[in-house]
């Protein structure tokens, strides 16, 4: 069985897919929408498989590497969608497919070694031996990179002692970006005995962090409960609260979206009645909205989308190339 897998090869390429071999060990385990490892000229990259084939169009196909867990799966909706806006807007198929995964494509892959749990019969050498030692030393599960020497000398060992059932690899998607964000926060100290002594505030403080559960940062307290640090710090101080850092690194596939209420002006409002009665028509016009920067135009492109579903209708939404 075969794989056809979207990849990026680059910005200029028109390839839209390309074959790999599925390896016994990942038989049943891929299918249309799979997040996997694949090897590209002498790198590794990220794809998504849009098919399955008996039959391969090339004589020498390469095996894929792994299934990887991603936060975002390609649906047939999805990959649809994609076909027609690479087809209608002349664009390639995976940068397509790039936007519309953000950032999976571009992800890190970390490759993780475990030893196996099971007895190897296979005599290993000098060479296998101290890699097995050194992964024991390192609780039995560790990354190439700390394995120490020579990256292609370590990987060259790790598949050896694969092939002989010493081993195991794993990969796991790290997002890209910059360092993860850390805010202090707090923690409900368990069984805490009750303190009489509690000022109004600090009262309301301890049942704001009781009612959420959870550890809440310091900066979430004060802004989206309207509480001050000072009760904080003091019932950390009484040992009710343990304060503590969050660490937190962007998912832009989970990213969450505040809804608020925005009252347009009368500019916006007249954008919104035009655009939206050319939804209502069925019949295709272009716009051009003109405004500063920070004048209201995706709120403008928000609501004739929102008065678009409500007509059961379906929108796109085409960005540019640039950080906003």
């Amino acid at each position: 069985m075969y794989a056809r897998v979207v990849v990026d090869t680059g910005a200029t390429s028109s390839i839209d897919s390309l074959t790999y071999d599925i390896p016994d060990g990942l038989a049943g385990r891929i299918g249309v929408g799979s997040c996997v490892l694949v090897p590209l000229a002498s790198r590794q990259a990220v794809g998504y498989v849009i098919g399955l084939e008996h039959t391969s169009p090339v004589a020498n196909t390469r095996p894929l590497i792994a299934d990887l867990e991603s936060p975002v799966h390609l649906t047939d909706d999805m990959f649809r969608l994609a076909e027609w806006i690479s087809q209608r807007y002349l664009c390639p198929l995976p940068r397509v497919i790039m936007g519309m995964l953000p950032g999976v494509m571009h992800c890190k892959v970390h490759a993780q070694v475990e030893s196996s749990k099971f007895k190897v019969e296979s005599p290993l050498t000098p060479a296998e031996a101290e890699t097995m030692n050194r992964l024991r030393t390192l609780g039995g599960g560790a990354s190439v990179e700390s394995l120490g020497g020579d990256r292609a000398s370590v990987m060259r060992l790790v598949r050896q002692l694969e092939k002989k059932g010493a081993v195991k690899r794993s990969w796991k998607l790290i997002p890209p970006g910059g360092k993860p964000r850390v805010l202090r926060g707090v923690r409900l100290v368990p069984d805490a005995a009750e303190d009489a002594s509690l000022t109004k505030k600090q009262a309301q403080a301890l049942e704001v962090v009781r009612s959420l559960g959870r550890d809440a940062a310091v900066a979430e307290l004060t802004q989206r409960y309207g509480l001050t640090s000072s009760p904080i710090a003091a019932l950390a101080k009484k040992g009710l609260l343990t304060e503590i850092d969050m660490v937190f690194r962007r998912n832009p596939a989970f990213a969450r979206i505040d809804q608020k209420h925005v009252t347009l002006s009368e500019e916006q409002a007249r954008a919104v009645e035009a655009i939206s009665a050319a939804v209502e028509s069925r019949q295709y016009r272009g716009h051009l909205l003109f405004g500063v920067t920070a004048s209201g135009k995706t709120e403008v492109y928000l609501r004739c989308i929102e008065r678009a579903l409500e007509l059961g209708r379906t929108s796109l939404v085409l960005l540019p190339e640039i950080a906003l």
